[in-house]
C-alpha cells in the first residue's frame, strides 16, 4: 500500500468503527466524482461495504461489525487491506 492509501485506509477503519462517514448514503455522483473525493481523503460507506462483501466471510463480518461484536479478526483485517489496496489502485488513488 502506498503511504496515502495507508492513511486513507486508517480513516476508513475509524469511520467504520465510529459510524462517522463523509458519505454515509449512496452518492449521486459519477465515478470521477468518487475518485476525486477519495483523493481528497473522503470516506464512503458504500466503498467500504463493497470491499467487505467481496472479500470477507459472513463470520468475519459479524465479528468486525460495531453493532455485533466489534472485534475484527486478523483475517478480516488482512482481507480488507488487500481489497482496499486493490480497489484504490484500480481507481488510481495512490
Amino acid at each position: 500500500m502506498t503511504e496515502f492509501q495507508t492513511k486513507l485506509y486508517e480513516k476508513y477503519v475509524n469511520a467504520f468503527q465510529s459510524g462517522n462517514w463523509d458519505y454515509p448514503d449512496k452518492v449521486q455522483g459519477d465515478r470521477q466524482f468518487i475518485i476525486d473525493e477519495l483523493k481528497e481523503g473522503k470516506t464512503f460507506f458504500g466503498v467500504w461495504d463493497v470491499i467487505q462483501q467481496k472479500n470477507c466471510s459472513i463470520p468475519q463480518l459479524l465479528m468486525a461489525s460495531p453493532a455485533v461484536l466489534n472485534n475484527p479478526t486478523n483475517g478480516y483485517t488482512k482481507r480488507m487491506k488487500k481489497g482496499f489496496q486493490a480497489l484504490m489502485s484500480l481507481l488510481g488513488v495512490e
